[in-house]
C-alpha cells in the first residue's frame, strides 16, 4: 500500500502551476504501478524444489504427501491332534485375513520451497501453517481469521482372506476316535513404508512354528505377497520451475493381488484375493494457485489437512469495478483543488474515518459517564455544603449580632433568610436555560414582555390585614414573605382567595430547615433557593407554584417588570442595623450600622413600585423600600409563577387580559436571560 504525504507548505505558485504539478505526480505514480505490473504480475506464493544440495532460501518449507500402510493379518491354522496321545500329527494354513490403514506422512524426498513476492502497492497479509511432519495444514491470504480446525485423514481398508486349500481338504476322509481336528487363529502385523507401497510386488515373510511329534517342530508357512498390477510412477518434479501457489497430491484408489503360501515341504499353490486402499498420488500434482488480484483486495483461505487439500474459500471483488473507479477518484481530487489554494490537503481513508467515529463515541460516552459520575457526587454533597453554609452563617450572625448592638433599642422583630448558595443558583440557571432553549423560543418570549406602566401596586386589591405569620418570634420570613406573594396573587385575580395560616407558614419553615420548636437554637432561618424549590414540588399548605427562575439581583427596571407582569417577586436582602425601626427603608451608610448584612439576611415580596420606591411586605404591614435600598442591599431575587392563583380559572393575568399563562411561562425566558 502506498500513503501518500501531502506537503503542507508549498512555495510560491499560481493555481494553473499547482494543478500541473498535481498531473505530474500522478501520472509518475501511474507509470510506476504499470512498470510494477510488468514486472511481477500476479505473483504472491511460489512454489519451487530445492536444490539437490538442499540448500536455498525460502519464506517457507513444505512436503507433498505421502503414504504408508500397516497391515494386519490373521492366519487360521487347522492343527491334527492324536486323541489318544494329545500329539500334533500335522498343521495346515487354510484361511489369511488381511486388513489395511493408511496413514499420510510426508514425501521427503523432494523439498518444496515457498517463496513470497511482495508488492509496494499492495497491503498482503498471509498465514501458512504446517503440522510437525512438514505437511500444509492451513493458509490464510489478506485475512485475519485462524483457521484451527485440523482434519485427520485415515482410511481402512476391508477385511480380505487369502486361502490356502478348501478346509475339506483337510477333514479327515472318516470318522476316527483316535484324531482330533482343531482350527487355531495366528496375529501379525507388519508395516508398509512408503518406499514400498507403490512398487508392484511387496512380499512379507512369516513362518509359524508348531511342536510336533517327538519333538519335531512343524512349520506353516504364512508368507504372503501384495502384487500391484498398475505400479505408481513418481512424478519428478522439475528444479528450477516456478509453481505459482501450492503443490498437493489427489488421492488414488490403489488395488493388490495377496497371494499366500502353502504348509512347508507341500508344492506352494495360491488362491488371490484383492485389497483396495486410498493413497495420494504420487503420478500427479496439483497447484493450487495463491496469486495478487489489482485493483481489489483478494482474500482466499484454502485448508488442509496432511497437506491434502479438503475446502478452499475465494472472496475475489469485481476487478472491473475496481479498476473503473480509479480515474472517477483521480479526476473528482484534482477537481476539488481550489485555484487559489496555497495547500494540499488528502481526504482521510474510510479506516481512520471509522476509528474516529469509534473514537469520539468513545470520548461521549466516557464524558457523559463522567457528567453522570458528577452530578451524582453533587448530589451527595449538597447536604454537606448547606450544613457548612449554615454553619458559616451562625458564625456570620453572632458576628452580627453583636453589631446590631450599637444603636439598638427594644425588641426588634425577626429576620430569618441565611445566605445564598451561589453554586445552587448557578446551577438552578443553568438547568433552566437548558430547558427552555429546548421547548421555547426566545426570540418571540421578548414579544410577551411590553415596557412596564408606573406606577403599579397589587396589594390595593387585598382588603384585610397583612399577618406577621410569627415572624417577630421566629425566623420564619421565607415561606412568610410567600404567603403574602399569594395573597396578594389571589386578590388581584379574582381567584378564591385561600390565606395560608400560621401553622403552614411554620410547618414550611421546618420542612427546609432545622428548626425545632422545643429547641430555640435551633431558630436560624432558612435558605430562600432551598423553600423555592419547597415551593415548586411540595407547596406552602398545599398552594404549589408551576415553575420559578432566578433574576438578575440590583436591577430596578428587571424588578420592576416582574412585579407589573408576574404580580410580584420574591427578593432576599442584606439588611443594615440602620433598618431598624425605620418605617421606610432607606440608605444610611455614615456608620457600620449602614454596612450590608449588618442586621441580617431577610426576605420579603415585593408587590408594588412607583418613580422612586418599592412597596414590600414585611412583619405584617407595608413598607416603601427605596431603589437606592434595593440596589444596595438585594443578594437575590425570584421570579415565580402560578396558573392558580395569578391567571385563575379564566386563564387571564390582571395586568392584560390577553396575555395567557402559556404566554408568561414562554416570557420568563426573558427574565432568565438577563
Amino acid at each position: 500500500m502506498i500513503t501518500v504525504i501531502s506537503l503542507l507548505t508549498l512555495p510560491e505558485m499560481d493555481g494553473e502551476s499547482l494543478l500541473t504539478w498535481t498531473l505530474i505526480i500522478l501520472v509518475a505514480l501511474i507509470v510506476w504501478y504499470c512498470v510494477n505490473w510488468y514486472r511481477i504480475g500476479s505473483k504472491l506464493l511460489t512454489t519451487k524444489l530445492a536444490s539437490g544440495n538442499g540448500a536455498g532460501q525460502a519464506d517457507h518449507y513444505y512436503y507433498l504427501p505421502s503414504a504408508e500402510l500397516k497391515l494386519e493379518v490373521v492366519a487360521t491354522v487347522q492343527l491334527r491332534i492324536a486323541n489318544a496321545e494329545d500329539r500334533l500329527l500335522s498343521a495346515a494354513l487354510v484361511q489369511m485375513k488381511c486388513s489395511a490403514e493408511t496413514a499420510i506422512v510426508p514425501d521427503t524426498s523432494n523439498l518444496l520451497l515457498l517463496h513470497y513476492t511482495p508488492d509496494v502497492f499492495s497491503t498482503d497479509e498471509i498465514k501458512i501453517k504446517t503440522n510437525p511432519f512438514g505437511l500444509i495444514e492451513d493458509i490464510a491470504v489478506q485475512t485475519e481469521d485462524r483457521i484451527e480446525a485440523i482434519v485427520q485423514i485415515g482410511t481402512r481398508s476391508p477385511g480380505t482372506s487369502a486361502v490356502r486349500k478348501d478346509m475339506d481338504a483337510f477333514q479327515p476322509k472318516g470318522p476316527s476316535k483316535d484324531l482330533v481336528v482343531r482350527n487355531v487363529e495366528f496375529r501379525r502385523a507388519f508395516l508398509i513404508s512408503s518406499d514400498e507401497v507403490y512398487k508392484d510386488k511387496i512380499g512379507r515373510s512369516w513362518k509359524i512354528s508348531l511342536e510336533g511329534t517327538s519333538n519335531h517342530a512343524i512349520a506353516v508357512d504364512a508368507s504372503f505377497e501384495l502384487i500391484n498390477p498398475h505400479p505408481i510412477q513418481r512424478l519428478a518434479i522439475e528444479p528450477g520451475t516456478d509453481h505459482p501457489g501450492i503443490l498437493t497430491r489427489p488421492l488414488k484408489s490403489v488395488r493388490w493381488h495377496v497371494k499366500a503360501h502353502s504348509v512347508s515341504g507341500e508344492e506352494p499353490e495360491s488362491q488371490e484375493v484383492q485389497m483396495e486402499c486410498l493413497l495420494p498420488d504420487i503420478s500427479r500434482t496439483i497447484t493450487v494457485p495463491v496469486k495478487r488480484k489489482r485493483f481489489i483486495k483478494n482474500t482466499g483461505m484454502p485448508k488442509f489437512s496432511n497437506g491434502m487439500l479438503v475446502e478452499n474459500y475465494i472472496h475475489k471483488p469485481s476487478e472491473v469495478e475496481g479498476f473503473i473507479s480509479i480515474p472517477l477518484k483521480i479526476l473528482k481530487a484534482i477537481f476539488s483543488i481550489p485555484s487559489q489554494l496555497l495547500h494540499f490537503r488528502i481526504t482521510r481513508n474510510q479506516e481512520l474515518a471509522d476509528f474516529q467515529k469509534s473514537l469520539k463515541e468513545l470520548q461521549d460516552a466516557q464524558a457523559e459517564t463522567l457528567m453522570q459520575q458528577q452530578k451524582a457526587q453533587n448530589k451527595k454533597l449538597d447536604d454537606k455544603v448547606d450544613d457548612f453554609q449554615n454553619t458559616l452563617n451562625e458564625f456570620r450572625l453572632r458576628f452580627d449580632n453583636a453589631v446590631r448592638e450599637v444603636g439598638q433599642k427594644g425588641d426588634l422583630p425577626k429576620l430569618g433568610k441565611l445566605q445564598p448558595n451561589e453554586r445552587s443558583i448557578r446551577d438552578e440557571i443553568a438547568r433552566a436555560r437548558n430547558e427552555r432553549s429546548a421547548g421555547l423560543a426566545v426570540k418571540a418570549a421578548r414579544d410577551f414582555l411590553p415596557p412596564v406602566k408606573d406606577p403599579a401596586d397589587w396589594s390595593v386589591h387585598f382588603q384585610g390585614s397583612w399577618q406577621d405569620y410569627q415572624n417577630s418570634r421566629f425566623m420564619t420570613c421565607v415561606p412568610a414573605a410567600a404567603a403574602h406573594l399569594i395573597i396578594s396573587w389571589c386578590s388581584a385575580s379574582k381567584s378564591q382567595l385561600s390565606i395560608p395560616s400560621d401553622s403552614d407558614v411554620l410547618s414550611a419553615y421546618k420542612a427546609v430547615s432545622r428548626f425545632q420548636e422545643t429547641n430555640p437554637q435551633s431558630d436560624k432561618g432558612c435558605s430562600m433557593y432551598r423553600f423555592m424549590k419547597h415551593w415548586r414540588d411540595n407547596g406552602l399548605g398545599g398552594q404549589h407554584i408551576n415553575t420559578f427562575v432566578p433574576m438578575r439581583i440590583g436591577n430596578v427596571e428587571l424588578l420592576k417588570t416582574a412585579v407589573y407582569w408576574f404580580g410580584g417577586c420574591m427578593i432576599g436582602l442584606k439588611m443594615p442595623a440602620s433598618a431598624q425601626g425605620q418605617e421606610s427603608w432607606e440608605v444610611n451608610q455614615t456608620d457600620v450600622s449602614g454596612s450590608p448584612g449588618s442586621w441580617g439576611g431577610h426576605a420579603v415580596p415585593v408587590i408594588g413600585y412607583d418613580a422612586t420606591n418599592f412597596i414590600v411586605i414585611s412583619w405584617g404591614k407595608k413598607i416603601l423600600m427605596t431603589h437606592e435600598f434595593y440596589k444596595t442591599y438585594n443578594d437575590e431575587a425570584y421570579v415565580a409563577l402560578s396558573d392558580r392563583h395569578w391567571t385563575g380559572n379564566s386563564d387571564e393575568t390582571p395586568t392584560e387580559p390577553t396575555r395567557t399563562f402559556a404566554q408568561l411561562n414562554q416570557a420568563l425566558t426573558e427574565i432568565l436571560r438577563s
